[in-house]
Parts: C-alpha cells; sequence; structure tokens
C-alpha cells in the first residue's frame, strides 16, 4: 500500500518519513504524520484520523451517480445510509450540489466511496473497459449474442454494470422500471411506482422514478438493481393524441366510457391537457 496521491490526497515528503495531508483535509489528525509500512499501523491510522489508503483496484469513480455505495435513494435529491453500511454518517444527505472533490471528501470522512465507472459500449455491440479496468475478465467483451441470465452472470464475473448491458432502446414512455407496478392518486395521475414480490433491491416505493430523463433512468438500474423496459416491446403504436381512449365516447370536454368497460376507474373522465405518459399511465392503471 502506498499514500494516496494527487491534489485532494495525501503525498509524501521526499526529505523525511513523512506524509503531508491537502489542505482540504479536515479530520482530527495533524497536517503531518509518520509514514507507517505496518498495515495494522495503517489500519488504525484510517480510523483515527478518517482517512484511507487506496486499493489496490483504485479506479475512476462515477460521481455522476447521485449516492455513494451502501447508500440508497431517498428521493430525487437525497440519499439514505442501508443497513450494510458501517460508517459513521448516519443522516439523510443531499449531494446534488457537491462537487467531485467535496464527495471524495466526504466519502473519506464517512468510509464509504462512489461506484467506479462502468465500462463503455460501442456502436457494434462491444464493451470496453477503462484502462485502469483490473477485474478478471479480458477489457473488451461482445454481449451481442448474450441472453439476459448470460449478462447478469457476466456483470457478476466481470464487475460490469448495466449501461454497457443495454442492447436496446429504452421505452421512455414507461414511468415505471420493468414489471414495477404504477400507482396513481385519485385523480387517476401518477404517482409512485410499487417494487415487485421479488424484488430484492434497496429502493422501493419511496423511490422517485416519475418523470426522471434517460441519464437518471440509466443510473437507477444501476443503483437499484432494475431495469427499464425495451422500447421495442411496446411495438404497437398508440395515438396519445387523441381526445379520448378508444372505444370511449368525447361528450363535452369529458370521455365517456363504452358500456363493456369493467375496469378499477371512473367511466367519466377529462383527459383534455394530459400528458402523454399521464394518459398512457391512466391506460395502465385503469386497462382503458
Amino acid at each position: 500500500m502506498q499514500p494516496a496521491k494527487g491534489i485532494t490526497r495525501w503525498g509524501k515528503l521526499s526529505s523525511t518519513e513523512e506524509c503531508v495531508s491537502p489542505l482540504s483535509y479536515k479530520g482530527p489528525c495533524p497536517r503531518f504524520l509518520k509514514f507507517e509500512k505496518d498495515i495494522k499501523k495503517k489500519k488504525l491510522l484510517e480510523n483515527h484520523c478518517s482517512i484511507h489508503w487506496p486499493c489496490m483496484n483504485e479506479c475512476e469513480k462515477d460521481y455522476s451517480l447521485q449516492c455513494p455505495e451502501k447508500w440508497g435513494l431517498e428521493d430525487d435529491k437525497n440519499c439514505h445510509p442501508l443497513g450494510t453500511y458501517e460508517g459513521a454518517c448516519l443522516l439523510i444527505q443531499d449531494f446534488s450540489n457537491f462537487t467531485n472533490d467535496q464527495k471524495e471528501i466526504w466519502s473519506n470522512k464517512c468510509a464509504t466511496t462512489w461506484p467506479c465507472k462502468g465500462w463503455v459500449k460501442d456502436t457494434d455491440g462491444t464493451c470496453y473497459a477503462q484502462k485502469n479496468y483490473v477485474g478478471p475478465c479480458l477489457s473488451r467483451a461482445s454481449l451481442i449474442n448474450f441472453d439476459e441470465d448470460m449478462k447478469v452472470a457476466f456483470e457478476k464475473l466481470c464487475i460490469v454494470n448495466y449501461p454497457c448491458l443495454r442492447n436496446c432502446k429504452m421505452d421512455q414512455t414507461d414511468p415505471c422500471p420493468k414489471n414495477w407496478i404504477l400507482k396513481s392518486n385519485y385523480l387517476g395521475n401518477p404517482e409512485s411506482c410499487l417494487p415487485p414480490d421479488n424484488y430484492s433491491g434497496h429502493c422501493g416505493e419511496q423511490t422517485k422514478f416519475i418523470g426522471i430523463d434517460e441519464n437518471l433512468k440509466e443510473t437507477m438500474e444501476y443503483e437499484c438493481g432494475i431495469k427499464w423496459s425495451c422500447a421495442d416491446e411496446h411495438s404497437t403504436f398508440i395515438n396519445y393524441e387523441e381526445f379520448c381512449p378508444e372505444n370511449w365516447t368525447k361528450n363535452g370536454p369529458h370521455c365517456i366510457a363504452p358500456l363493456d368497460y369493467f375496469g378499477p376507474c371512473s367511466k367519466k373522465k377529462i383527459f383534455e391537457g394530459l400528458t402523454s405518459d399521464i394518459k398512457k399511465a391512466y391506460a395502465e392503471e385503469c386497462d382503458s
């Protein structure tokens, strides 16, 4: 192990056997520490001084992710510590205005880190690892012929995250992740997404999925262990610009359900002014 280097990291003085802290260090120890070679003493220093030595597989961190490792999404801004988190920072935290340097300082102080950046997918379907990838697999792989089970196995074996495994265009009209259930309020407007019974991740109904963009959806796929449906799974074109749902009758500002409609929602509804996403959510919720 070597002391961390860089602007926000500790450095070794060439003239003495000491390490000097960065100016940003706010821990309880002095700025100059004797350089320790014994691993047990280094671990004691980590705990006492709120510092850390880099892992051998130190990687470029993906600070675009909302939450650090072992923290979960509280809402669209805040993160909360999970049961697996063993650090001392136990309050809900908003990282949205943190710079990358501030996130690094905070994660050092709170005994966690941000996930490594993932692999990059080329136009031919080949995935390339970053040059600092030190996992057990080759630095490139073609996943074109992989089925879903093979991709999951590849992810676990090679330490690859979801964006590279996506092989289709995401369905942007779907408000909830695949197999999640849309929950609407009494007006029929989408409110939240309910996980399926077999979901074992750390996101839940309190996690905000409604209205987020594609980049955040990809981030959530990685952080929550979920997937969004592919656009080609819903190949039938539905014109949400129509005033009323199919087979419903326009009556002034209202739409009236047909006599054979036995869905759970009102048979008289105003759809005027609703967005396509809300109309789609209503159709799924109300079987219209």
